[in-house]
């Protein structure tokens, strides 16, 4: 049975820090087996066959940024798992405003629950309340929405994760030296998602007894790509005695002009990166940079293509009628050169197929 996409547009494109690791692909696909149709007026909705008289179950999806390669995953995911149900879909785009906007064409056309990847709980609170008025639950992905369902990352987990990868790479190759931990910090995130970069940094404390006062925090919330660059050369540059450098990052986002960087400035030697959010650059990079030319420790990963996976099971609970708890967490994993060429065949067999 062929899905109803309603697309109803993207209202503007945005760096969003909790998802900072998200890479853009200039491709916007939809899974081979749905529609396109133009955006919905509430005319056409009141003439439109509603999912729940068919017997199957009509879900709203709004997705914030269709144009950048986590969200596009996500949604994929979405749409597979959903169309692997026998649901019915409406897919609108937008941030802000856009989500309250969009949820009213949903409600509009009697959708059984909303799945808002929007991140913005200024209006998805208000999204909630709307839906709830009709009785409609929404799942909300990422941030958290009053009253809502939510699914996203496990942050205390990763973070742990992350620790521990780098803690096994430093006793293999720095005989477990370390001078300085140098931690991402981002102020405009909340203080769940802090902890992807500060249980990791508790974790190397604990394993190598590191003090606090060897701990430099680098707040990047002003930052573009280049300053979180140059920020971290000027610290390579003003620290030359600094020879085993632990480098937490909280996305991949800014970590490949990182690496050229110092690559550049010839301190390749004296940094090890790790890092949250998989995208194409890790698996490229592992693909073609020598073991021991290496630096990138690995990345705690998220896959965004099983999200749907998730979701699913989430809206399953709900309309047979059990109990959900109103918090869903991932698990995570963590890729490293050793495993990464299995996370690998997954993800791009994904790209592969937004790109066709």
């Amino acid at each position: 049975m062929k899905k109803r996409i309603l697309a109803i547009g993207l209202s503007c494109l945005m760096t969003l820090g909790l998802l900072a690791g998200c890479g853009n692909t200039e491709t916007n696909e939809t899974p081979g087996n749905t529609k396109e149709e133009q955006p919905a007026v509430p005319e056409e909705a009141e003439e439109e066959t509603s999912a729940k008289d068919s017997g199957t179950k009509l879900i709203g999806m709004n997705i914030a940024n269709p144009d950048n390669e986590f969200f596009q995953m996500v949604e994929f995911g979405l749409k597979r798992d959903f169309a692997a149900r026998d649901w019915e879909v409406i897919v609108a785009y937008g941030v802000s405003e856009k989500i309250v906007e969009n949820g009213t064409t949903f409600l509009a056309q009697n959708v059984d629950a909303i799945v808002d990847f929007g991140v913005d709980a200024n209006y998805g609170n208000t999204l909630v309340q709307m839906a709830a008025e009709q009785d409609v639950p929404v799942i909300c992905i990422d941030v958290a929405y009053e009253g809502g369902y939510f699914f996203g990352a496990n942050n205390a987990q990763a973070g742990t994760l992350l620790g521990e990868g780098m803690t096994k790479w430093i006793k293999e190759r720095w005989d477990g030296q370390v001078d300085v931990i140098y931690q991402e910090s981002n102020a405009l995130n909340s203080s769940v998602v802090a902890l992807r970069t500060e249980n990791a940094t508790k974790a190397l404390q604990s394993e190598f007894n590191i003090g606090d006062s060897d701990v430099w925090v680098a707040e990047l919330s002003q930052d573009n790509q280049d300053g979180v660059k140059q920020k971290l050369l000027d610290f390579l540059s003003g620290n030359p005695d600094k020879e085993h450098v632990a480098y937490l990052s909280m996305s991949m986002a800014n970590l490949p002009p990182e690496v050229g960087g110092v690559e550049t400035l010839g301190k390749t030697d004296v940094i090890a990166f790790g890092t949250h959010s998989e995208e194409r650059w890790l698996y490229d990079h592992y693909e073609t940079t020598p073991e021991e030319d290496d630096n990138v420790i690995g990345c705690v990963a998220y896959q965004p293509q099983l999200y749907g996976k998730y979701v699913g099971e989430m809206l399953d609970t709900l309309f047979s009628g059990g109990t959900l708890e109103k918090e869903t967490l991932m698990d995570h994993i963590f890729i490293t050169r050793e495993n990464y060429k299995e996370a690998m065949a997954d993800y791009m067999s994904v790209l592969d197929e937004l790109s066709q």
